[in-house]
């Protein structure tokens, strides 16, 4: 962005918000001009190259297996054969062959985004055709492979799968250099850190128990790369933190995957205390901020409550792992915050859709329910351990509670007659 583009964005913007923005943009222009991403990418990669994988605890799923139901074992192996067989859809479109796949074209218009500096990407253009870069930046998220290291860490190790996605996330690596292709844009890295961090756990969780040398050299190639991508990504976020006066699901996102990245790389002795200590400074404030006291998101978008939800739980399992549980009053908004997820469920199970539309996952063991809010509801009811709603959501709803608490909820579902639930505060 020009000077001048700057300066108009800065006018009407509090003196702390116009300082960080500029600090920040004076930050990036020396990384660029120095050659600052690449330097980084070596050092990453140089970081896990040699250094001797720990079989460490996970800092998001549950470390012991979950006990799958027959269904939800049908579900989730059939969830991750759609997978292998690039045979899902993004945005209601079927995906490419993930084989060989451009990873910044839009497929469905063979637009094809150069891969250069992210900072000289625009994204908001005159067209005659509707490419749109959200196609490549979903396919880019890489949510869509969790259900595959899922589906092993309840059963047997796939060495000929985990080779398969060790050849994607190579060549995604390869396509998209730090900071140098149209999916370097920091709500982008801070979900797709989310994600690596989930492989890296499933990864971390089947290595420790393997025995097997051919699966246990592709599960330590995997996470050695796992682990290099999210100091790469926690790097970029860190650099690009979305801070402004309005904060929502962006920053959201920036500093829970600041948080997941620190916590996740401090079990491999690679030290990110700033990352962290950031992240802990700003999510209990953001939760307070972000939903009203009675548990409706300030955004007043069905997807984004959704969305955020789904974030602020995992930092919640993840701060609760390192023994810094969130308060007691950041914990009773969550709850709150689920209860409302409840409450907007309709007859079918899917969510009312007001607001703006958004499709992002966050707990992507199901990536093909955007509208259902079954998986953060049955979450938060496994995680606080408390009854939250009356909704019964279909079992399979309950895979990211298992993966992540390692149990289900603890009351039942009891649904009764149709109820009128009033939301003031949520207006």
């Amino acid at each position: 962005m020009t000077f001048a583009g700057l300066l108009r964005r800065a006018i009407g913007k509090p003196l702390p918000v116009i300082a960080f923005r500029l600090l920040q943009s004076l930050r990036l222009q020396a990384l660029h001009r120095s050659g600052g991403w690449p330097r980084i990418a070596r050092r990453a990669e140089k970081t896990f190259r040699d250094r001797t994988i720990r079989s460490a605890r996970p800092v998001l799923v549950h470390p012991h297996a979950p006990p799958l139901t027959d269904g939800q074992r049908s579900t989730l192996d059939a969830v991750a054969a759609s997978v292998r067989n690039s045979d899902f859809k993004i945005f209601g479109a079927p995906v490419p062959n993930l084989d060989d796949c451009d990873f910044s074209t839009d497929w469905r218009f063979g637009k094809t985004w150069p891969r250069r500096y992210f900072k000289l990407n625009r994204f908001y253009e005159a067209k005659d055709i509707a490419y749109d870069v959200k196609f490549p930046w979903e396919l880019s998220r890489l949510h869509y492979l969790v259900p595959l290291l899922a589906r092993q860490f309840a059963g047997e190790t796939d060495e000929a799968e985990c080779r398969w996605m060790l050849r994607l996330l190579q060549r995604w690596r390869c396509e998209n250099p730090l900071a140098f292709s149209v999916n370097w844009y920091p709500m982008e890295a801070s979900m797709r850190t989310v994600s690596l961090a989930l492989l890296a756990d499933l990864a971390c969780l089947l290595l420790a128990r393997e025995t097997r040398e051919g699966s246990r050299q592709a599960l330590t190639e995997l996470l050695r790369l796992l682990l290099t991508s999210v100091l790469e990504h926690g790097t970029f976020v860190w650099e690009n933190r979305e801070f402004t006066d309005v904060r929502g699901n962006h920053f959201t996102a920036n500093i829970v995957a600041l948080l997941i990245a620190a916590e996740l790389l401090e079990r491999q002795g690679v030290k990110r205390r700033r990352w962290r200590r950031y992240a802990d400074a700003w999510i209990e404030r953001e939760i307070i901020l972000q939903f009203f006291p009675d548990g409706v998101n300030f955004e007043k978008s069905c997807g984004y409550h959704k969305l955020v939800l789904e974030l602020f739980l995992l930092a919640q399992i993840a701060r609760e792992r390192a023994g810094r549980p969130l308060s007691p009053s950041a914990r009773e908004r969550l709850e709150k915050a689920a209860v409302f997820s409840d409450a907007l469920t309709r007859p079918d199970g899917l969510g009312a859709n007001f607001g703006d539309t958004d499709s992002a996952v966050a707990l992507p063991f199901l990536f093909d329910r955007t509208r259902s809010h079954g998986q953060v509801v049955e979450l938060a009811r496994a995680l606080f351990n408390v009854d939250i709603g009356t909704f019964p959501f279909p079992e399979e709803e309950q895979l990211a509670a298992l993966f992540l608490t390692g149990r289900r909820r603890a009351f039942p579902s009891s649904p009764g007659v149709p109820e009128i639930l009033q939301f003031a505060d949520g207006g």
